[in-house]
């Protein structure tokens, strides 16, 4: 069940229903007739775009406002690969720093009862990056540039090969399998736990509440 509510900064939000419990969404990802642009600007990502309704990102500084504070919100991720099977992933504390902290990422805690990989731990700790502000931990690269132009919590290293993360939840979304390298799209590492693989996604939403 969706409903839509205003949240603590004043942004109207689209919310999931999970046994009684409403999640606020802050990514949403899904095949739609225009699909939505995530190859944008720092300032797009601080303030957020797309369509509550449709795909979406929340903003950064939203996100910072509803989880900076002392109360603890955790953090859950519904992803579906391109043969339609669902999985989902638990992680107990999610926390975005301010914008002085270049939006740092905190998710810790990943439930052992998820039937996602933790494809974000490797992403803990690390600055947002977009195309116009390289945080990510290497030099030369824009880890935003180089997995298809999403701004995310990039991390260079050596991953499956020399990679900037395990997930790519803001990369353009490509229905087939065919030719493109999935870590330039919307895709999953370890979608099935364990598995070291990229995996492309047809659909991702991630969303938080209060622990």
């Amino acid at each position: 069940m969706k409903v839509f509510v205003s949240s603590p900064a004043g942004v109207r939000v689209y919310c999931e229903v999970h046994e009684g419990q409403s999640w606020t969404v802050f990514l949403a990802r899904h095949h739609q007739s225009t699909q939505e642009n995530f190859t944008r600007s720092w300032q797009d990502y601080k303030k957020g775009f797309g369509d509550p309704e449709g795909e979406h990102w929340l903003g950064n500084e939203n996100l910072h406002t509803l989880t900076g504070g002392e109360t603890r919100y955790r953090l859950r991720v519904e992803a579906t690969n391109l043969q339609g099977e669902q999985r989902y992933g638990e992680w107990r504390v999610f926390r975005v720093a301010p914008e002085d902290n270049r939006y740092r990422l905190t998710v810790e805690q990943y439930s052992s009862s998820s039937t996602l990989g933790d494809g974000l731990n490797y992403h803990n700790g690390q600055s947002f990056t977009t195309v116009d502000r390289d945080h990510d931990t290497n030099p030369s690269i824009n880890c935003a540039v180089h997995h298809g132009g999403g701004g995310w919590w990039w991390r260079w290293g050596w991953r499956w090969g020399w990679v900037c993360g395990d997930v790519n939840p803001t990369g353009p979304l490509h229905l087939s399998d065919l030719h493109q390298d999935p870590w330039e799209v919307m895709s999953w590492v370890s979608f099935t736990p364990g598995d070291g693989r990229w995996v492309k996604l047809s659909s991702l939403t991630m969303m938080v509440i209060k622990s």
